[in-house]
C-alpha cells in the first residue's frame, strides 16, 4: 500500500481504527493531512522554543527526544515543504544519527494546549537539520496540562547522562508514577517516525515492575497513529521530562496494545477501552536536559478520574 496524503493510513492504523469502530471518522480526519506547511502552522512553529521529535538511532531503535532553541529555531523553508531545525547544540546532536532517516516532529505549546505534527525525512544540510515534510496536520488539545515557561530562569548547565541501564531504579519508578505527562515515539516502515503527547492525572502511568509499565489509551482524535504503529511494529520509546528540575528520563523498548479489559480493568478509569503495556529495554536519565523551567497552571479538565 502506498502511504501519503492520498492514503494516509497504513494497515496497523486501519486495524486499530476498525477495532475501535472509528474508521469513518479517521478517514474524514485523514483527508485533512497535507504535504506542505500552511501559514498558520508556519507561524505556530516559529513561536516555539521547544518541540519533541521521534527518530531512529543508528541501530534502528526509535527514541523520543526534546528539541530546544530560541523563538524562530523552527522555520519553514523550501516553499513551506520543510522545517529547518536551528536548535541548540545538544538538540542537534540528538538528531545527528537520523540523517536521511524518518523523523516525526511534534510542535506543542503546553500553555495554549495546541499541537501539530510534521512527519517526514531528515536531511543534515551543511550541518543544519532540515525535515522534509510528507504529512502535516494538527491534533486535538485533550489531556494537555497547562504549563508556562519561566523565560527568566534559563538553565545554562550542559546536559549530562547520570544513569543508564535496562531497568528502572526506585527513584525513576517514583518519577514515572508521579508523572502527569509523557511523550511517546513510534515508527512504521511506510509512514516513518511519529512523536505524540500523553497526559492524565498523576499516577495514570502504572509501574508494574522495574521493566514493565502500563498506561491507558484515552479517547482522542481517532487517528491512532501511535497504537497503529505499535500494532504493526511494537518498537516504542517514552520520554518523561522533569518540568521543574530540567532532567529527562528516556525509555526504549517494546509496546503492546491491550484490548481485553480483564488485563487492566483495575488499573485504569472505568471508561478506558484500551491500554498499552510497555516493556523496558533501555533507560537513560539525563540531568540539565532542558534549559527551561515550567510552572504548572492547570491540569487538563479532560483527564479521566
Amino acid at each position: 500500500m502506498a502511504i501519503g496524503v492520498e492514503q494516509p493510513f497504513h494497515d496497523g492504523e486501519i486495524e486499530v481504527q476498525t477495532c475501535a469502530g472509528v474508521r469513518n471518522q479517521a478517514a474524514r480526519l485523514g483527508s485533512r493531512m497535507r504535504g506542505d506547511i500552511p501559514p498558520i502552522a508556519v507561524q505556530f512553529l516559529a513561536e516555539r522554543t521547544y518541540a519533541i521529535a521521534g527518530a531512529l538511532d543508528s541501530s534502528g531503535q526509535v527514541w523520543a527526544m526534546p528539541l530546544f532553541g530560541p523563538r524562530g529555531f523552527l522555520s519553514a523553508v523550501d516553499d513551506a515543504r520543510a522545517v529547518q531545525i536551528d536548535a541548540s547544540a545538544p538538540s542537534r546532536a540528538r538528531l545527528a544519527a537520523s540523517d536521511a532517516g524518518p523523523v516525526g516532529l511534534l510542535g506543542i505549546d503546553l500553555d495554549s494546549r495546541r499541537r501539530m505534527k510534521v512527519k517526514g525525512i531528515l536531511e543534515i544540510r551543511s550541518g543544519m537539520p532540515i525535515l522534509h515534510a510528507q504529512r502535516v496536520y494538527s491534533i486535538c488539545h485533550k489531556y494537555i496540562q497547562r504549563r508556562v515557561v519561566d523565560e527568566t530562569a534559563a538553565r545554562a548547565e550542559a546536559p549530562a547522562v547520570v544513569a543508564s541501564g535496562d531497568a528502572l531504579n526506585e527513584r525513576q519508578r517514583q518519577w514515572v508514577e508521579r508523572a502527569d505527562t509523557f511523550f511517546i515515539a513510534t515508527h512504521h516502515p511506510q509512514t516513518g517516525a511519529d512523536a505524540q503527547h500523553r497526559g492524565g492525572l498523576p499516577g495514570f502511568v502504572r509501574v508494574l515492575s522495574e521493566r514493565s509499565l502500563l498506561f491507558p489509551d484515552y479517547k482522542g482524535n481517532d487517528l491512532f497513529n501511535t497504537l497503529g504503529n505499535i500494532t504493526a511494529n511494537g518498537h516504542a520509546a517514552l520520554l518523561f521530562l522533569d518540568f521543574e528540575g530540567g532532567s529527562m528520563l528516556q525509555l526504549a523498548g517494546r509496546a503492546e496494545v491491550l484490548w481485553n479489559r480483564a488485563e487492566f480493568a483495575d488499573l485504569v478509569p472505568t471508561e478506558v477501552e484500551r491500554a498499552v503495556r510497555f516493556s523496558v529495554e533501555q533507560v537513560i536519565e539525563t540531568e540539565n536536559a532542558s534549559p527551561h523551567t515550567w510552572t504548572l497552571l492547570e491540569l487538563s479538565p479532560f483527564n479521566p478520574r
